[in-house]
């Protein structure tokens, strides 16, 4: 398994993409995704591939067969990041990580979230977190 950032994209790959919006009013645009990429077993690109283990959160990074993750605007002097796991039971695992200096911590957790509620669960937890941590505004840099 290998981290990819082809313009060819596997089949489930673009099926979280796509719950996520693909247009101006997607979730990515919304909470200004950058430096996307994704993990996917190279030899199931033409079908729906679903995690082969449940998810799991470990020292900054998820853990996962299947899962996308970006960038998004956070508080200044931070870094925040998006994961979103595709697992066995055919839901998702939604994570936002803060990055402060050499502290990692876990903004925003959801689990057992259908491909119909995705783009809502990541804009909510961004919302969320941009009030509790960034006193309500989005900062660009």
């Amino acid at each position: 398994m290998k981290t990819n950032q082809n313009s060819t994209l596997p089949v489930t790959i673009e099926a979280i993409l796509n719950g996520l919006g693909r247009n101006l009013s997607g979730a990515r645009i919304y909470v200004g995704a950058s430096a996307l990429g994704w993990r996917h077993p190279e030899d199931g690109r033409d079908y729906e591939c679903r995690g082969t283990f449940p998810s799991v959160f470990d020292a900054g990074n998820v853990l996962s067969t299947v899962c996308v993750f970006f960038l998004c605007n956070g508080k200044p002097g931070e870094g925040w990041k998006f994961f979103i796991a595709y697992e066995p039971d055919d839901t998702f695992s939604v994570w936002l990580v803060r990055t402060a200096g050499d502290n990692i911590s876990v903004i925003s957790e959801h689990r057992d979230v259908y491909i119909d509620a995705l783009k809502h669960v990541v804009e909510t937890a961004y919302d969320d977190a941009i009030k509790e941590f960034n006193g309500g505004f989005i900062s660009l840099g």
